[in-house]
């Protein structure tokens, strides 16, 4: 999986990316729907 070269991530950002990559196989399009609904709701409240 690459990302794109400016992306901002903490080390714990990019280990949880890694370990849900590639040990429990999520796919890039789960992680996306995962983060994107979690930032959303952080936005309405």
């Amino acid at each position: 999986m690459t990302m794109h070269r400016k992306t901002k991530l903490t080390l714990y950002h990019r280990e949880e990316i890694w370990l849900l990559y590639h040990q429990d196989k999520v796919t890039v399009t789960d992680m996306a729907k995962r983060f994107w609904s979690a930032d959303l709701r952080f936005m309405l409240y």
